[in-house]
């Protein structure tokens, strides 16, 4: 890329002297042009175009083709700057001059999905499909149009919740022959899954195994279908897919480190958290999920060590909050005025609960309130987040036997029977 980047530069250096010295020349300002708007020197690029448009004899000379490609590429470096309202005046003004010019038709569809106008996507990325092969003013992939058209077309379906259409402009997509016309089918795969339809998304991401056995995403998202099913066994050799075709793929090794811990194998989720971890050193999931398994562990040390870096890179978290406050009360150096802060800072994350300063004054009320919070919390359903309220106020009150029978509950629940 070094080597190509540095003969595009030359090559733009020697077009720039010639344009230059030869300023009506629109045939060849507008190869410098495409290489400003090609390596995201924008404002260069606006500027050459609007010179070619309004400056130059270009449309004098009814050079419609030249003409049309400075529309075009103006409305799409607008685009790219996010000046939208701009783009789509050039691109209109370009589909007025020619509108059976495909680039125009889809750059058309391309913006009107950014505006979320799905009924003119369809309109224009329709008229990409239903086009006939055509000439262009430099070198296109025309199977590459055709397959973003028809991802137009299917996203924009989905989006109205026309199923059955976006289903076929998806299949249609990928039967383009594209390298990436597999990502279609995984696009498919998603909609299905949204729609509840398991077996139909499985199958879709099957078919995009089958067809790019080398792309990372698709295994992983075959491992989460199988994940989310409860299919443990059946999900781990697809993450495990994924790791080896991506490595350091660390959405792949959290969710191997759920799958050991959730089998007991909790040394090879240790490993895997770790892993994670050193792919994302500034990452909060790998970091928050290993001091939970920790915790588990009782290896409340450590779990500290973790819980204060997750604190220090994300702040307001419950369950690190509380796994930090679990983790503090067992530390034999810990003192009550630190544990009171941290109960503090658990006010200001919820609606429904609250310290006084009386609550804080012995470990024994504090134990009191933290109880009634793992019952708040049991009703919401955050049972991980109960859990941790609960271990911490048996810690701080061993003989709270409500409060005792309430984290054995919960602990059964999830299927924690060594707890």
């Amino acid at each position: 890329p070094e080597v190509v980047a540095g003969k595009k530069e030359r090559y733009l250096k020697i077009m720039e002297r010639w344009v230059e010295a030869h300023p009506q020349d629109y045939m060849e300002r507008s190869h410098v042009a495409l290489t400003y708007y090609s390596t995201d020197r924008l404002e260069e690029a606006e500027r050459a175009y609007r010179f070619i448009i309004e400056e130059s004899a270009c449309y004098a000379d009814r050079n419609w083709v030249v003409y049309t490609t400075a529309l075009l590429f103006l409305g799409r470096t607008y685009m790219k700057m996010g000046r939208l309202e701009e783009a789509m005046s050039y691109l209109h003004k370009a589909e007025a001059v020619d509108r059976d010019y495909i680039l125009t038709q889809l750059t058309l569809a391309e913006l009107y999905a950014q505006l979320e106008e799905h009924k003119a996507v369809l309109e224009h990325a329709r008229l990409v499909v239903d086009s006939k092969r055509q000439m262009t003013f430099f070198p296109i992939d025309y199977d590459e149009v055709i397959f973003s058209a028809h991802l137009l077309m299917a996203r924009s379906y989905k989006a109205r919740s026309m199923w059955s259409q976006a289903a076929a402009s998806f299949r249609s997509a990928a039967a383009t022959p594209v390298d990436r016309r597999s990502d279609a089918l995984g696009s498919l795969s998603g909609m299905y899954k949204e729609l509840g339809q398991l077996g139909q998304a499985r199958s879709a991401l099957g078919e995009a195994l089958e067809m790019a056995p080398e792309h990372p995403e698709h295994a992983f998202n075959m491992g989460v279908i199988e994940l989310e099913a409860g299919q443990l066994d059946r999900a781990e050799p697809f993450f495990k897919q994924a790791l080896a075709l991506k490595s350091g793929h660390m959405l792949a090794l959290l969710n191997l480190g759920y799958i050991a811990k959730t089998q007991g194998r909790l040394d090879e989720a240790e490993a895997r958290y770790g892993q994670a971890i050193e792919c994302d050193e500034k990452g909060v999931e790998a970091r928050a999920n290993l001091a939970h398994l920790l915790v588990d562990q009782e290896r409340y040390g450590e779990a500290l060590t973790l819980f204060r870096e997750v604190r220090s890179l994300e702040s307001g978290l419950l369950d690190i909050e509380l796994g930090y406050l679990l983790s503090l009360v067992h530390q034999p150096e810990r003192t009550w005025s630190d544990c009171s802060l941290v109960l503090r800072s658990l006010d200001g994350l919820l609606i429904d609960w609250s310290v006084g300063e009386g609550d804080l004054e012995q470990s024994q009320s504090a134990a009191l309130r933290l109880g009634e919070l793992g019952v708040l919390l049991i009703r919401s359903e955050m049972h991980k987040c109960a859990e941790l309220a609960l271990r911490v106020a048996v810690a701080l009150e061993n003989d709270l036997l409500e409060v005792r029978r309430l984290l054995a509950e919960v602990l059964f629940a999830r299927g924690a029977y060594w707890q």
